[in-house]
């Protein structure tokens, strides 16, 4: 079952020579143990936690969750390294793989890697585990998708920077030791790693041009340096802690040029240099603060028992604004990729949710307790609705998360790893799309702009993983494929596709499972249907078709669940079938059909159960069946107006609630006996006005 990999470093080869060097300095290091695993996790078998709480959306005041579940799936123990158990530091997913160190809290120092495979995160696999006998491991970094990145401190009290390769089997590639007791935290920027060290230490900036052979490039003084946050635009907060607690915000050129000063005070660019905020924190305990996270332009700094402290970093500002008190020993948070929640991690006390939408107040929601009693929350990551958990000595575990509405699931958004291109992309030709991809990004901040370009397709931008905010692609008379997007997963806000006069299908968007706001497309005149959106989940607000004239079936949306707001099918004049969407259970707000002028039946939506809005079913000038509602039972008003060839509601026979008006007029072939009949079915169910006319005798 286990089989061992032993690590054959140049230091190892050294080490005969090591002991007749001694004198000048040269330390024995002793090596890692990697051994081979590959056993599945612990299932957790523990019922779903859920809380009830309201996220609302500011501007339009709307709902967009009323509730939270948390699912423990699995887990794996802490190790035990030379018979003593290790603690769970800090955990992050990289790809199809979820990283985990550990420490031993005092003396002795010794650590240990799990390399976990999530790629089927109902029945995950630890794969690797890595041992070390003489070092504390205490963060962790990914760096090139390729490079694991360990800050540690190490049995003769001085701080280092091992690197190992995890392509294939681990190896460790290098050490570098740091003038500290403990390097704290790692961060990346372009090719330099930035570890923060205790003590006397600071910010130690790391060349990995090359990384099996690391270089301190330069050291910014700061004592009891502990965390280092990259922001947008080439800027950077530091944290430390002790006597002279602070945050600090500064350039990436401030952080050199004070750095290469050669002044050996180590607070010397506390509280007053030109150009570089600073905010003193006072009153913390000897452990605070320890780590951070932002969420748009706020910033959120853990100060264990004390809570979480909220400062504003809105248009160059560096301004404290609160504190959130944790009832426990806030550690480390992490956002989820939409921005609407985070998840603390809380010591003893387990988990907290915080509400993080953007504009409003950070708040705690809810509170969960963590399966083991061993545990305590060190740290945190999300991949979708999937958590990883480092829970001290409670090892890692793995949970699943989602925000509910009236006890729906709503799915959580996809996960994408990569460089970020800053700002909105507006290509006019697919050398563009190749040049994007060949500088490696994968993702973009803001918008992606296709309008009013020559181009047929959008090959070339097969590297698209992400689109933060809007996708538009209009006006462009001779795209005819969207080949390109194939990798595209996510788009935080709007899908907007309008007035392409040649584009014919979506066939490309395989991979699309996320759309944050609305998805429409309007005014089509050669698009046959929506079947390239198969793998679409969630539309987080309106589902808007309007005006395609082309479009003779929606198509195979069957993996969507979820549609946050309204759903709006309008005066498409080919349109024959809404076949596709059974899989759909729940609408928030309004359903309306209405102007379909071929459209003859209603059928595909038989998953479809309550409506929080209106049914619209109204001028379908060839509507004949409804069929496909026969599982529908509640919604607010109902208005089944002006289709002319209707004959019957035999799809309609379950409704129980109409808690509004319901309106049934000017359907020239439905007998005014069958909304007689509706109407008695539903009974007391319907709360509101009741209006009958102009149907068939």
């Amino acid at each position: 079952m286990y089989k061992k990999l032993h690590y054959r470093s140049l230091i190892t080869l050294l080490l005969p020579l090591c002991a007749l060097l001694s004198s000048i300095g040269c330390q024995e290091s002793s090596e890692p143990s990697i051994t081979k695993i590959n056993e599945a996790l612990e299932p957790i078998d523990v019922p779903i936690q859920t809380a009830q709480f309201q996220l609302v959306e500011e501007e339009s005041g709307r709902v967009l969750a009323d509730g939270f579940s948390l699912e423990a799936i699995a887990q794996a123990a802490s190790p035990i390294v030379n018979g003593e158990v290790v603690q769970a530091t800090d955990v992050m997913f990289s790809g199809d793989m979820l990283l985990v160190s550990y420490n031993f809290k005092g003396d002795p120092h010794l650590g240990a890697l799990q390399v976990i495979d999530v790629s089927k995160p109902d029945t995950p696999t630890l794969e690797y585990e890595i041992q070390t006998t003489d070092a504390d491991l205490n963060r962790i970094q990914m760096y090139q998708n390729r490079y694991l990145l360990v800050a540690s401190g190490t049995a003769d009290e001085s701080a280092s920077l091992k690197i190992f390769d995890l392509q294939g089997q681990p190896v460790e590639i290098a050490t570098l030791d740091l003038p500290s007791k403990q390097a704290t935290m790692v961060a990346l920027y372009q090719d330099y790693a930035l570890v923060t060290t205790g003590d006397n230490g600071g910010v130690i900036g790391i060349s990995l041009q090359t990384p099996s052979a690391p270089e301190i490039a330069f050291s910014y003084p700061l004592a009891d340096a502990r965390y280092i946050e990259v922001l947008p635009d080439d800027e950077f907060l530091l944290v430390s802690g002790g006597v002279n607690a602070s945050l600090i915000r500064l350039s990436w050129s401030q952080l050199n040029d004070q750095a290469n000063s050669d002044s050996d005070d180590v607070n010397m660019f506390v509280g007053g240099e030109v150009g570089i905020q600073t905010l003193s924190l006072s009153g913390l305990s000897v452990g605070a603060p320890s780590w951070g996270f932002r969420s748009g332009d706020r910033f959120h700094l853990s100060a264990d028992e004390q809570g979480l402290l909220t400062f504003s970093l809105a248009n160059g500002s560096l301004e404290e604004t609160g504190t959130v008190p944790t009832e426990g020993d806030a550690n480390a948070g992490f956002v989820e990729s939409e921005g609407r929640f985070a998840l603390l991690a809380n010591g003893q006390e387990g988990l907290v949710v915080l509400n993080t939408i953007e504009g409003q107040e950070t708040e705690l929601l809810a509170q969960f307790d963590t399966p083991g009693d061993r545990g305590s929350a060190n740290a945190i990551a999300m991949k979708g609705s999937l958590v990883a958990l480092a829970d001290g000595l409670g090892g890692i575990k793995l949970l699943e998360a989602h925000l509910l509405r009236n006890d729906h699931e709503i799915p959580s958004p996809p996960s994408c790893g990569g460089t970020v291109f800053e700002g909105t992309f507006r290509p006019t030709n697919n050398n563009q799309l190749v040049q994007f991809c060949n500088d490696g990004y994968s993702i973009i901040s803001e918008d992606l702009i296709v309008n009013q370009t020559g181009m047929v397709s959008l090959a070339g931008l097969e590297c698209l993983c992400e689109v933060r905010r809007h996708m538009q692609i209009s006006r462009n008379a001779t795209l005819m494929r969207l080949n390109g997007l194939d990798n595209l997963r996510l788009i935080g806000e709007d899908m907007k596709v309008n007035n392409n006069n040649s584009l014919r299908n979506f066939d490309a968007l395989g991979s699309l499972s996320w759309i944050g706001n609305n998805l429409r497309v309007h005014d089509e005149s050669s698009l046959a249907n929506m079947n390239g959106l198969s793998g679409l989940e969630a539309i987080g607000n309106n589902l808007s078709l309007q005006g395609n004239r082309t479009l003779s079936q929606v198509g195979t949306l069957g993996q969507l669940v979820w549609i946050g707001n309204d759903f709006l099918i309008k005066n498409n004049s080919s349109l024959s079938s809404l076949s596709g969407m059974n899989n759909l259970p729940h609408l928030t707000s309004q359903f309306e059909i209405t102007g379909n002028r071929t459209l003859r039946s209603i059928a595909g939506l038989t998953g479809l159960e309550e409506v929080e809005g209106n049914v619209l079913l109204n001028q379908n000038a060839s509507l004949q069946s409804v069929n496909g509602l026969t599982g529908l039972r509640n919604m607010q008003n109902l208005s089944i107006n002006g289709n002319r060839t209707l004959r019957n509601f035999n799809g309609l026979l379950n409704i129980e609630v109409v808690d509004g008006d319901f309106s049934v007029r000017n359907n020239a072939s439905l007998p005014n006996a069958r909304a007689i009949e509706l109407r008695d079915q539903i009974g007391a169910g319907i709360t509101g006005n009741i209006s009958i006319s102009g149907n068939s005798p």
